[in-house]
Protein backbone atom coordinates (compact mmCIF):
# COMPACT_ATOMS: atom_id res chain seq x y z
CA UNK A 1 0.00 0.00 0.00
CA UNK A 2 1.20 3.08 -1.16
CA UNK A 3 1.61 5.80 1.84
CA UNK A 4 1.24 9.70 1.32
CA UNK A 5 5.23 9.48 2.66
CA UNK A 6 6.13 7.07 -0.78
CA UNK A 7 4.46 10.11 -3.25
CA UNK A 8 6.68 12.83 -1.77
CA UNK A 9 9.56 11.01 -1.61
CA UNK A 10 8.99 9.89 -5.00
CA UNK A 11 8.55 13.13 -6.44
CA UNK A 12 11.19 14.65 -4.40
CA UNK A 13 13.53 11.85 -6.43
CA UNK A 14 12.61 12.96 -9.53
CA UNK A 15 12.45 16.79 -9.39
CA UNK A 16 15.75 17.10 -7.53
CA UNK A 17 18.45 16.79 -11.28
CA UNK A 18 15.98 19.02 -12.83
CA UNK A 19 16.73 21.97 -10.35
CA UNK A 20 20.45 20.85 -9.64
CA UNK A 21 20.71 21.37 -13.89
CA UNK A 22 18.99 25.12 -14.40
CA UNK A 23 20.22 26.83 -11.28
CA UNK A 24 24.00 27.37 -10.25
CA UNK A 25 24.91 28.23 -6.87
CA UNK A 26 27.67 31.15 -6.29
CA UNK A 27 27.93 32.14 -2.82
CA UNK A 28 29.43 35.23 -2.27
CA UNK A 29 30.80 36.98 1.07
CA UNK A 30 26.95 37.54 1.82
CA UNK A 31 25.96 34.06 1.68
CA UNK A 32 23.41 35.21 -0.94
CA UNK A 33 22.78 32.58 -4.15
CA UNK A 34 22.03 33.49 -7.86
CA UNK A 35 20.72 31.85 -10.23
CA UNK A 36 21.77 32.03 -13.82
CA UNK A 37 19.62 30.90 -16.76
CA UNK A 38 20.54 31.73 -20.22
CA UNK A 39 18.05 31.67 -23.09
CA UNK A 40 18.64 31.47 -27.07
CA UNK A 41 17.51 34.33 -28.37
CA UNK A 42 17.83 33.35 -31.86
CA UNK A 43 16.75 36.56 -33.65
CA UNK A 44 19.34 38.75 -31.96
CA UNK A 45 22.23 36.72 -33.30
CA UNK A 46 20.76 36.99 -36.92
CA UNK A 47 20.63 40.34 -36.77
CA UNK A 48 24.35 40.35 -35.79
CA UNK A 49 25.70 38.15 -38.39
CA UNK A 50 23.62 39.57 -40.69
CA UNK A 51 25.14 43.25 -40.51
CA UNK A 52 28.25 41.69 -40.41
CA UNK A 53 27.78 39.96 -43.59
CA UNK A 54 26.89 42.82 -44.96
CA UNK A 55 29.90 44.96 -43.57
CA UNK A 56 32.03 42.57 -45.06
CA UNK A 57 30.87 42.80 -48.98
CA UNK A 58 30.78 46.42 -48.35
CA UNK A 59 34.07 46.36 -47.91
CA UNK A 60 35.13 43.54 -50.07
CA UNK A 61 33.65 45.46 -52.97
CA UNK A 62 34.78 48.79 -52.46
CA UNK A 63 31.75 50.54 -52.73
CA UNK A 64 30.82 53.38 -50.39
CA UNK A 65 27.80 52.72 -48.53
CA UNK A 66 24.37 55.41 -50.21
CA UNK A 67 24.62 58.76 -48.53
CA UNK A 68 21.79 60.09 -46.96
CA UNK A 69 22.26 63.63 -46.99
CA UNK A 70 20.45 66.16 -48.80
CA UNK A 71 21.58 68.83 -51.19
CA UNK A 72 21.64 72.09 -49.99
CA UNK A 73 19.43 74.17 -52.89
CA UNK A 74 19.82 73.66 -56.88
CA UNK A 75 19.77 77.31 -57.70
CA UNK A 76 23.44 78.59 -58.24
CA UNK A 77 25.42 77.17 -61.33
CA UNK A 78 25.88 77.93 -65.09
CA UNK A 79 22.58 78.15 -67.16
CA UNK A 80 22.24 77.76 -70.87
CA UNK A 81 17.96 78.34 -71.61
CA UNK A 82 16.35 79.08 -75.35
CA UNK A 83 14.62 82.60 -74.88
CA UNK A 84 11.12 82.98 -76.32
CA UNK A 85 8.23 85.35 -75.90
CA UNK A 86 4.27 84.79 -74.84
CA UNK A 87 0.74 86.05 -75.00
CA UNK A 88 -1.18 86.72 -71.44
CA UNK A 89 -1.98 83.14 -72.08
CA UNK A 90 0.54 81.33 -72.53
CA UNK A 91 1.04 81.67 -75.98
CA UNK A 92 4.34 81.29 -77.40
CA UNK A 93 5.11 83.15 -80.24
CA UNK A 94 1.96 83.57 -81.88
CA UNK A 95 1.65 87.37 -82.32
CA UNK A 96 -0.29 88.78 -84.91
CA UNK A 97 2.13 91.53 -86.51
CA UNK A 98 5.82 90.48 -84.55
CA UNK A 99 7.67 86.97 -85.47
CA UNK A 100 10.30 85.92 -82.92
CA UNK A 101 13.35 83.75 -84.74
CA UNK A 102 13.28 80.97 -82.21
CA UNK A 103 16.29 79.14 -83.30
CA UNK A 104 18.41 82.77 -82.66
CA UNK A 105 17.03 83.66 -79.79
CA UNK A 106 18.68 82.61 -76.27
CA UNK A 107 20.02 83.58 -73.20
CA UNK A 108 22.33 82.07 -70.19
CA UNK A 109 22.40 82.54 -66.45
CA UNK A 110 25.13 83.18 -64.09
CA UNK A 111 23.64 81.87 -60.48
CA UNK A 112 26.71 82.48 -58.00
CA UNK A 113 25.19 83.02 -54.54
CA UNK A 114 22.78 81.19 -52.73
CA UNK A 115 21.09 80.48 -49.69
CA UNK A 116 19.12 78.05 -48.12
CA UNK A 117 17.50 76.44 -44.93
CA UNK A 118 15.98 73.82 -44.06
CA UNK A 119 11.87 73.48 -43.21
CA UNK A 120 11.86 69.45 -41.52
CA UNK A 121 14.21 67.36 -39.54
CA UNK A 122 15.71 65.20 -42.73
CA UNK A 123 16.43 68.32 -44.59
CA UNK A 124 14.40 67.33 -48.13
CA UNK A 125 12.15 70.31 -47.78
CA UNK A 126 14.09 73.52 -48.41
CA UNK A 127 13.71 77.31 -48.67
CA UNK A 128 16.16 78.79 -51.37
CA UNK A 129 17.24 82.08 -52.30
CA UNK A 130 20.22 83.72 -54.00
CA UNK A 131 21.61 86.58 -56.09
CA UNK A 132 22.31 85.52 -60.14
CA UNK A 133 23.04 87.54 -63.45
CA UNK A 134 20.29 86.94 -66.62
CA UNK A 135 21.27 87.64 -70.04
CA UNK A 136 18.69 87.29 -73.12
CA UNK A 137 18.88 88.09 -77.17
CA UNK A 138 15.37 87.89 -78.65
CA UNK A 139 16.01 88.36 -82.70
CA UNK A 140 12.94 89.04 -85.04
CA UNK A 141 12.34 87.66 -88.18
CA UNK A 142 13.33 89.92 -90.95
CA UNK A 143 11.50 93.23 -91.80
CA UNK A 144 10.23 93.22 -88.29
CA UNK A 145 11.44 95.89 -85.23
CA UNK A 146 10.30 97.06 -81.83
CA UNK A 147 11.61 100.60 -82.50
CA UNK A 148 10.57 104.22 -79.64
CA UNK A 149 8.11 105.80 -81.12
CA UNK A 150 6.50 109.01 -79.80
CA UNK A 151 7.01 107.67 -76.14
CA UNK A 152 6.22 104.27 -76.48
CA UNK A 153 7.68 101.16 -77.66
CA UNK A 154 6.46 100.08 -80.89
CA UNK A 155 6.11 97.40 -82.87
CA UNK A 156 7.06 98.06 -86.82
CA UNK A 157 6.05 95.39 -89.28
CA UNK A 158 6.79 94.31 -92.87
CA UNK A 159 9.79 97.23 -93.32
CA UNK A 160 11.92 95.82 -96.23
CA UNK A 161 14.53 97.77 -95.30
CA UNK A 162 15.11 96.41 -92.13
CA UNK A 163 17.43 93.62 -92.44
CA UNK A 164 17.97 92.33 -89.23
CA UNK A 165 16.15 93.31 -85.66
CA UNK A 166 17.70 92.16 -82.05
CA UNK A 167 16.85 92.99 -78.48
CA UNK A 168 19.38 91.96 -75.88
CA UNK A 169 18.47 92.23 -71.65
CA UNK A 170 20.47 91.91 -68.74
CA UNK A 171 18.87 91.72 -65.37
CA UNK A 172 19.76 90.39 -61.64
CA UNK A 173 17.72 87.78 -60.12
CA UNK A 174 16.75 87.07 -56.94
CA UNK A 175 14.48 83.98 -56.56
CA UNK A 176 12.72 82.47 -53.45
CA UNK A 177 12.17 78.64 -53.99
CA UNK A 178 10.62 75.67 -52.29
CA UNK A 179 12.79 72.87 -53.10
CA UNK A 180 11.52 69.27 -52.51
CA UNK A 181 14.06 66.46 -52.67
CA UNK A 182 13.35 62.85 -52.13
CA UNK A 183 15.11 59.26 -52.91
CA UNK A 184 14.46 57.78 -56.48
CA UNK A 185 16.19 55.05 -58.50
CA UNK A 186 20.07 54.32 -57.26
CA UNK A 187 19.54 55.99 -54.25
CA UNK A 188 20.41 59.31 -56.71
CA UNK A 189 18.02 62.63 -55.32
CA UNK A 190 15.06 63.69 -57.19
CA UNK A 191 13.85 67.19 -56.98
CA UNK A 192 11.44 69.64 -57.73
CA UNK A 193 11.43 73.19 -57.42
CA UNK A 194 8.53 75.72 -57.31
CA UNK A 195 8.54 79.57 -56.51
CA UNK A 196 8.91 82.69 -58.00
CA UNK A 197 12.16 85.30 -59.03
CA UNK A 198 12.20 88.70 -58.77
CA UNK A 199 14.42 90.46 -61.99
CA UNK A 200 15.57 93.81 -61.98
CA UNK A 201 16.50 95.66 -65.31
CA UNK A 202 20.36 96.45 -65.39
CA UNK A 203 20.53 97.88 -69.19
CA UNK A 204 18.75 96.73 -72.61
CA UNK A 205 20.39 97.18 -76.08
CA UNK A 206 17.93 97.06 -79.07
CA UNK A 207 20.17 96.87 -82.52
CA UNK A 208 18.64 97.27 -85.55
CA UNK A 209 20.48 96.06 -89.37
CA UNK A 210 19.20 98.57 -91.95
CA UNK A 211 19.38 99.80 -95.28
CA UNK A 212 18.59 103.11 -96.93
CA UNK A 213 20.16 105.25 -100.02
CA UNK A 214 23.48 105.17 -98.92
CA UNK A 215 23.88 101.44 -97.71
CA UNK A 216 23.17 99.41 -94.70
CA UNK A 217 23.26 101.16 -91.53
CA UNK A 218 23.81 99.54 -87.81
CA UNK A 219 21.78 101.45 -85.12
CA UNK A 220 22.30 100.58 -81.56
CA UNK A 221 19.91 102.00 -78.85
CA UNK A 222 21.26 101.71 -74.71
CA UNK A 223 17.69 101.57 -72.78
CA UNK A 224 15.84 103.25 -75.33
CA UNK A 225 12.61 100.85 -74.82
CA UNK A 226 10.42 100.72 -72.13
CA UNK A 227 11.24 97.56 -69.91
CA UNK A 228 10.01 97.66 -66.62
CA UNK A 229 12.76 98.00 -64.45
CA UNK A 230 11.07 95.16 -62.15
CA UNK A 231 9.53 91.60 -63.54
CA UNK A 232 8.09 89.15 -61.40
CA UNK A 233 8.83 85.67 -62.99
CA UNK A 234 7.18 82.18 -62.08
CA UNK A 235 10.76 79.44 -61.72
CA UNK A 236 10.37 75.77 -62.03
CA UNK A 237 13.08 73.71 -61.45
CA UNK A 238 13.51 69.59 -61.30
CA UNK A 239 15.94 67.10 -62.18
CA UNK A 240 18.00 63.59 -60.87
CA UNK A 241 21.27 64.08 -59.26
CA UNK A 242 23.20 67.11 -60.77
CA UNK A 243 21.15 67.19 -63.90
CA UNK A 244 19.16 70.18 -63.62
CA UNK A 245 16.26 71.43 -65.98
CA UNK A 246 14.93 75.34 -65.76
CA UNK A 247 11.74 77.01 -66.60
CA UNK A 248 10.78 80.43 -66.38
CA UNK A 249 7.03 82.67 -67.44
CA UNK A 250 6.95 86.46 -66.83
CA UNK A 251 4.20 87.21 -64.61
CA UNK A 252 4.26 90.79 -66.13
CA UNK A 253 4.76 91.72 -69.55
CA UNK A 254 8.49 92.88 -70.33
CA UNK A 255 7.43 96.37 -71.03
CA UNK A 256 5.45 98.76 -68.80
CA UNK A 257 1.95 99.23 -68.50
CA UNK A 258 0.68 101.44 -71.80
CA UNK A 259 4.49 101.45 -72.61
CA UNK A 260 4.78 98.79 -75.34
CA UNK A 261 3.06 95.59 -76.22
CA UNK A 262 2.30 92.99 -74.07
CA UNK A 263 4.64 90.33 -74.25
CA UNK A 264 5.64 87.36 -71.47
CA UNK A 265 9.31 86.22 -71.43
CA UNK A 266 9.57 82.47 -71.34
CA UNK A 267 12.65 80.74 -71.29
CA UNK A 268 13.53 76.78 -71.72
CA UNK A 269 16.90 75.59 -70.25
CA UNK A 270 19.52 73.44 -68.43
CA UNK A 271 22.24 73.86 -66.07
CA UNK A 272 25.26 72.90 -67.39
CA UNK A 273 28.01 73.41 -64.94
CA UNK A 274 26.84 72.86 -61.07
CA UNK A 275 28.67 75.24 -58.27
CA UNK A 276 28.77 72.72 -55.67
Amino acid sequence: MITRLTIISLVFFLLAPLSSSLMAQDSDASGSFKVNVELPVPWVDYHKKRAARQKEETRSSGKRPARTSFHPGHWHGFYFHFSNLATSSMKINQFSEIELHDGRSYGWSLNGLQASTALNRSKSLLVVTGVGYDWNKYRFSDGISIQSIAGTSQIVPNNSDVLTSIIKTQYITIPLMLDWQFNSFRHKKTFLALGVQGNFNTRSLSRIHYRNGFGEILRQDINSLHFRFFRPDMIVQFGVGKICFHTTFALQSMFKGGKGPEMHPISFGIRLIPFE
